[in-house]
């Protein structure tokens, strides 16, 4: 509270400028949102072969996870070396810029060879001549100004509420730290790319390679990753009506990621206190109770080996029956959604990025690839404006 009282007291007539109209889009989002839910049209299923479904979900993982880092980092060790100053942050944001470019070049010359593998068209039908010709002309055709601005409404007010939500929740979690009933919360920090935009004058070049980087590099490359690629090769692999295909996809997202969290556990925020040998309490001077509680963490934290392999697979093999052609969509859209958050590595930002990564693929069922391009382009442009206009608000 006192951080926000203190951040209240420097606002300036473009932070209060912000506040307001950003809020009012928000508010306004919530009846885009309504008007989304009632356009008419029903989703149709995949027609993608597995085939094609699995190149495309591997291009737009190894393009995004792979290519784009290795493409950056070579694009950045030569900018370096052709200078006595090192690297600086305008040969940073080239470097990714580039990156990007690769990244996207890649994922295109995958969809000229196997078209299937990169799906433009929407997959709603209307009675729009949207829906015939080829699938690039569908979703240049499923672009409209209207369109635009319904969805990107929409987007601010999932991204206000779902920030909403992570403030109550880190703040709940620092209470229970504060009590001593679990770990320390990760910083409720912005992400690297705020903290550069803030520091860089908007005359410089340096802020034109970072307004090229936010507001056509990633749009570009993130769209055609993970809503071109990821999302409808996963749908079309979570409906097959092979079980066995379904069970091995998920084994092969859960294993992953338990191994992950369990690997990275904080076993620091959960070390057992000794006992004091006289009064036979925490010598911390903390409740016994705390102990018995942390007693029992670190031997569930034993058994993590057992969990893995007896409980996530079988796990994985439930959620597989789950994931049939009825709920694969709704599936496919909450895992990119996890995915793209993810890839963030901004935990303060992830649910937010979450609701955006998840409504994307709406966007992308309805109107088409280049759709959410252009949606995508404008909410980092518009908040690289309001970054630059007005940072206290901002940065809230």
């Amino acid at each position: 509270m006192d951080e926000l009282t203190l951040s209240l007291d420097a606002f300036g007539p473009w932070d209060w400028a912000c506040l307001v109209i950003n809020l009012g889009a928000a508010f306004t989002g919530i009846f885009a949102l309504k008007c989304w839910h009632n356009l008419p049209g029903k989703d149709t299923l995949s027609t993608i072969s597995i085939g094609d479904a699995a190149m495309g979900l591997g291009t737009g993982l190894l393009a995004f996870g792979i290519l784009f880092g290795v493409v950056t980092g070579l694009v950045m060790q030569g900018l370096s070396t052709s200078t006595d100053f090192g690297i600086s942050q305008a040969h940073m944001f080239t470097a990714a810029f580039s990156g990007q470019l690769a990244a996207a070049v890649a994922m295109l010359a995958m969809g000229a060879l196997a078209p299937r593998s990169l799906d433009w068209a929407p997959s709603v039908p209307s009675e729009e001549p949207a829906n015939t010709g080829s699938p690039f002309h569908q979703a240049l055709r499923g672009v409209g100004l209207g369109r635009i601005l319904l969805a990107f409404l929409a987007i601010l007010a999932l991204g206000l509420a779902a920030s909403l939500v992570w403030k109550g929740l880190h703040l709940a979690w620092e209470q229970l730290f504060l009590s001593g009933w679990a770990g320390h919360p990760p910083a409720d920090e912005p992400q690297e790319i705020v903290d550069a935009v803030l520091k860089t004058d908007v005359d410089t070049w340096r802020f034109l390679t970072i307004a090229l980087a936010v507001t056509m590099g990633a749009p570009i490359m993130e769209e055609l990753a993970f809503r071109g690629m990821v999302y409808p090769g996963l749908r079309r692999l979570l409906s097959d009506s092979n079980l066995w295909t379904r069970a091995i996809l998920w084994l092969a997202v859960l294993l992953p990621i338990t191994f992950w969290l369990v690997a990275g556990f904080n076993l620091e925020a959960f070390a057992i206190q000794p006992l004091d040998s006289q009064t036979l309490r925490p010598a911390d001077g903390s409740p016994k109770e705390t102990r018995e509680v942390l007693i029992l963490i670190n031997l569930l934290i034993k058994f993590k080996v057992a969990f893995v392999v007896l409980i996530t697979s079988p796990f994985a093999l439930g959620l597989a029956k789950l994931a049939s052609e009825r709920h694969a969509r709704w599936v496919a859209i909450c895992v990119t959604g996890a995915i793209f958050s993810a890839a963030h590595l901004s935990p303060s930002a992830a649910l937010p990025l979450f609701a955006f990564g998840a409504f994307m693929c709406l966007v992308r069922d309805r109107h088409g690839l280049l759709a959410c391009i252009a949606v995508h382009a404008g909410f980092n442009g518009w908040n690289l404006v309001w970054l630059k206009l007005a940072p206290n608000a901002a940065t809230l």
